[in-house]
């Protein structure tokens, strides 16, 4: 017996359809799923949302997100009877890496919890080294990362000069705030960061275990020690649309004291 996966799958249902028929493409799929030994952990409904550009002379689709364990090649005929669905315009089928689990959550700790009282929150300022990158991950969310050297200088005693030592961080920006950085950040920014600690792990393709600690931004914000900035204001209504960066002026001067083919709608 192989071992169970976990795989995340989006269907987007024609957006003409009345909510009875999206109901059943989703029954019908479970059905599928459940039939070829594979379990649904959890069914999101995203409901209607317009495309980014016309697919098949349609502009809108009723999304849903399935979360499933099955084994490696199970949902092969839950593809191909997807692919010839009328009532289904594009879906896509992703598996997780293997130390992802769709199982149950931990319980919530009880509050004054011994544990509850250790706190990871880190505050960092420094210079980005690289122009953040977006992307967007299978099920819709926007994601932006971006490089931060932070500098900590102090005087040796022994000899009373001057040290140096930079340290480098990866931060990660999610959903509006990940939109706002990229419009807003660029290589050369002095910025002020406030988030969480949070390592990642993960397994090569080769059966290698790689993991990496990354800083998961609350708040990013421009240094203004040795600059100015102008701060537009996104409007509730955009700020959830989720579709493209916010509009306002172009990129700030680099905040620094010193010179240093076809995508798929998801």
């Amino acid at each position: 017996m192989l071992a169970m996966r976990a795989y995340e799958m989006m269907v987007i249902c024609d957006g003409d359809l009345e909510e009875s028929a999206v109901a059943g493409v989703i029954n019908q799929a479970t059905a599928q799923i459940e039939s070829a030994g594979g379990t649904v952990a959890k069914t999101d409904k995203w409901g209607r949302r317009r495309f980014a550009y016309e697919i098949n002379h349609k502009t809108e689709g009723f999304y849903v997100v399935f979360e499933i364990e099955a084994e490696p090649g199970a949902l092969d005929d839950v593809d191909r009877n997807l692919r010839l669905a009328d009532d289904v315009v594009r879906h896509k089928i992703i598996r997780l890496p293997a130390a992802v689990s769709w199982g149950p959550r931990p319980r919530p700790k009880p509050p004054g919890d011994q544990e509850d009282t250790m706190d990871n929150t880190v505050t960092l300022v420094g210079n980005v080294t690289r122009d953040p990158e977006i992307r967007y991950t299978p099920s819709g969310q926007t994601v932006a990362t971006f490089g931060l050297a932070v500098n900590r200088r102090w005087q040796n005693r022994q000899n009373n000069e001057w040290e140096e030592q930079t340290s480098f961080f990866d931060v990660k920006c999610w959903s509006q705030m990940a939109e706002n950085v990229a419009e807003s950040v660029q290589k050369g920014t002095r910025v002020i960061v406030t988030g969480r600690l949070e390592q990642r792990s993960w397994e090569t393709d080769s059966g290698d275990k790689r993991s990496k600690v990354e800083v998961v931004a609350d708040e990013v914000a421009p240094s203004l020690r040795w600059a100015t900035a102008t701060v537009n204001r996104i409007e509730r209504s955009q700020a959830g649309s989720g579709g493209g960066a916010p509009s306002g002026g172009g990129r700030p001067v680099a905040n620094e004291p010193s010179p240093y083919d076809n995508e798929e709608p998801f």
